[in-house]
C-alpha cells in the first residue's frame, strides 16, 4: 500500500509518504518526506521490531506499535491500522457504522476513531481512499494512492 499522510499532534503538523507491505506475520513499512526522501523504516516480525533512520540508527521493541511513537509521539496499533486501511475493524469495534453498501464510514476500535471519508468507487468491493484514525491528540488522515493484495 502507497499512502500520503498527515500526522497531526496537538499544535504541529507532519506530511509524509508511507510505504507498507503488510502480511499476517510480518510488516515492513517506509516513511519518507518530499523534501529530504527516506526518514525511517519500521519492521516488524513475530521475533519484534526494528526502526531504522536514514541515518542508520537502529531502535529495536518487541512491541511495532511502540517504536511508531519515534514518529509519531502516540503508540499507533500496527494490527489494527492494517485492518482500517482495508476498510475492516478487529471484533472488539464498537459504534460500527456502515453505508447501504456494508462499506465502513465509522467505528471505534481499540481507543482509536476510525471515519472512512471517500472509497475508491461506488462499488460494494471498493476500498477506502481517503481515512481519518485519531486517538487523543494524535490525528492521522490517510489518502491512498495504491493497493496491492
Amino acid at each position: 500500500m502507497n499512502a500520503r499522510a498527515i500526522i497531526q499532534q496537538a499544535s504541529k503538523a507532519n506530511t509524509v509518504r508511507i510505504l507498507w507491505e503488510h502480511n499476517p506475520q510480518t510488516d515492513n513499512i517506509g516513511f519518507a518526506s518530499s523534501m529530504s526522501g527516506m526518514i525511517a523504516e519500521l519492521r516488524r516480525t513475530p521475533a519484534g521490531a526494528r526502526w531504522t533512520t536514514a541515518e542508520g540508527e537502529e531502535f529495536y521493541d518487541r512491541n511495532a506499535d511502540m517504536l511508531i511513537a519515534r514518529l509519531t509521539d502516540t503508540p499507533v496499533p500496527i494490527a489494527e491500522l492494517a485492518l482500517w486501511i482495508t476498510g475492516q475493524t478487529s471484533p472488539k469495534a464498537t459504534g460500527v457504522e456502515r453505508d447501504p453498501s456494508g462499506r465502513l464510514l465509522q467505528a471505534l476500535d481499540n481507543g482509536w476513531s476510525i471515519r472512512v471519508l471517500n472509497y475508491e468507487t461506488d462499488l460494494p468491493s471498493a476500498m477506502p481512499s481517503v481515512m481519518e484514525v485519531q486517538s487523543g491528540e494524535l490525528r492521522i488522515r490517510l489518502a491512498f494512492e495504491e493497493y496491492q493484495l
